[in-house]
């Protein structure tokens, strides 16, 4: 027996979690849209740990640790892994005002984009890693010197999503806390013109390789940088 449970605290306190931990088979986490075009600034769809800004509630970490609180057993913790991001018309980093849902860019999607059609204008954009909330950003600025060949003519706006690496992160954290695994949302978003599926491939590969490191994914900058930031804590 399992159930879709919130992640904003709000929720959470309407629900009898203490009983619910008696009965759940598994407890699915919809660990995203924790931030969106209904929130005055931008910010991720789904950080794995605090940006640095806002709600210090609003991410995964901090939702897996308030079920625990209550009782609820790690083993049947499952967290949500995004195959899709949520946009933001006119803006260019994290925490910053934007337009609202950026229908321009994503008009299939009504500004929700799924992952194969981020992946599609990905080479026409800026992207960029936020460390913090473990999660990736791209977007366009007209006038910025670094926006690939292309990028000029779309609108301007950004967009949150998970790359393979931010994917691989919420793999080794559900790995790290001994959590039980995860849901989707949703599985056909991460399938490409040529049938790829990355995010879900390297769900598997982190899963049947735990040692793997998520930052090769990137680069050995990136896996030093992360080394790096570690010692710091």
């Amino acid at each position: 027996l399992t159930a879709a449970l919130p992640c904003n605290p709000q929720h959470i306190d309407n629900i009898e979690v203490d009983k619910l931990a008696n009965i759940l088979t598994e407890f699915n986490l919809m660990s995203f849209d924790l931030f969106g075009a209904w929130d005055d600034v931008t910010g991720a769809n789904a950080p794995l740990y605090h940006q640095g800004f806002g709600n210090e509630e609003f991410n995964i970490h901090a939702c897996v640790e308030n079920y625990v609180s209550m009782g609820v057993p790690r083993e049947r913790i499952n967290i949500g892994l995004p195959f899709y991001g949520r946009s933001f018309k006119h803006a260019t980093g994290l925490n910053q005002p934007h337009g609202g849902n950026d229908e321009a860019n994503w008009p299939d999607d009504e500004g929700t984009p799924q992952y194969f059609n981020i992946y599609n204008k990905l080479p026409y954009m800026i992207q960029m890693r936020d460390n913090m909330g473990k999660t990736q950003y791209a977007y366009t600025k007209r006038d910025d010197p670094k926006l690939p060949p292309g990028g000029e003519m779309l609108p301007e706006g950004l967009v949150s999503f998970d790359d393979e690496r931010a994917i691989c992160d919420k793999v080794h954290y559900a790995q790290q806390k001994s959590l039980n695994g995860f849901i989707i949302w949703e599985i056909s978003g991460d399938i490409l013109e040529d049938l790829r599926t990355p995010l879900l491939d390297i769900t598997n590969k982190k899963l049947g390789n735990p040692s793997f490191q998520c930052c090769m994914l990137h680069s050995l900058e990136e896996c030093e940088k992360e080394r790096l930031e570690e010692e710091k804590k």
